[in-house]
């Protein structure tokens, strides 16, 4: 009986884990954030690009403008989809958020580069 309780509390403690790693809400993610990548992206931001995210759904960055966002959360984790104007319409870039235990949100910009927006405040 005692070893169903220590697997019981180690899966509980997995999936407590995984939710403070991966689920987000939009207080949150507000805040400042800075991108580490090294190298300008085709359609993303630059070395040192600045991202802001608001409480209300609205977003400022140096290479979107001004936007909004919406957050969607799943099984994988949540996501954060940007919206914004631009000389020929409307676009959208859509970015993972996590962290890692003692670390702050990061929105990743590319995954197999590495590239995220860091939370600084």
């Amino acid at each position: 009986m005692l070893k169903n309780y220590k697997i019981l509390i180690i899966c509980i403690l997995l999936i407590a884990f995984y939710l403070f790693k991966n689920f987000f809400t939009e207080n949150m993610i507000s805040g400042n954030y800075v991108s580490n990548n090294q190298q300008s992206l085709a359609d993303g931001p630059s070395f040192g690009d600045t991202l802001k995210i608001y409480n209300d759904n609205r977003f400022e960055s140096q290479t979107w403008g001004n936007g909004k966002y919406k957050l969607d959360h799943s099984l994988k984790g949540t996501e954060i989809e940007l919206t914004y104007k631009y000389e020929f319409g409307s676009a959208g870039y859509g970015m993972n958020i996590s962290r890692s235990f003692f670390g702050k949100p990061r929105i990743s910009i590319s995954s197999d580069l590495e590239y995220y927006f860091e939370k600084v405040d």
